[in-house]
């Protein structure tokens, strides 16, 4: 009995790890004809860009999910929601990328996210900044 719990756990951690998934967070900048309402200028500051997969048939597709300001509430409801519909899985990492145009983001704005995500078993990374 013993030898078959085992074994069934091993299959359901292989599932698991299989099924896990690597999203990113990118910073970018918007253009176009988006303005801001304040300074009627256009924005100078970065939009974030959730990059889900969702998985129809044999082919992945990428759902952009677009943020105008970092709001950490906000992306992790996006987040929240994707490992509720099971887009992605506990064991998954995102990826955050501001890249070297754009100044890094606050070390707490970060630790937020991360222990925001935690609590759903999304592990968060930083990418380096050159």
């Amino acid at each position: 009995m013993k030898t078959i719990t085992l074994i069934l756990l091993c299959f359901t951690l292989n599932t698991l790890i299989v099924c896990a998934e690597d999203v990113h967070l990118v910073a970018t900048q918007l253009n176009g004809n988006l303005v801001d309402p304040v300074t009627s200028k256009p924005p100078t500051s970065p939009a974030y860009v959730l990059l889900l997969p969702v998985h129809s048939a044999d082919i992945v597709v990428i759902n952009p999910v677009v943020f105008t300001t970092f709001d950490v509430k906000a992306i992790g409801l996006v987040i929240k929601g994707a490992v509720t519909r099971g887009i992605l899985t506990p064991g998954s990492r995102l990826g955050i990328d501001v890249g070297p145009t754009f100044k890094p983001l606050p070390d707490e704005q970060i630790k937020e996210l991360s222990d925001y995500c935690k609590k759903l078993g999304i592990s968060v990374g930083v990418a380096p900044t050159a």
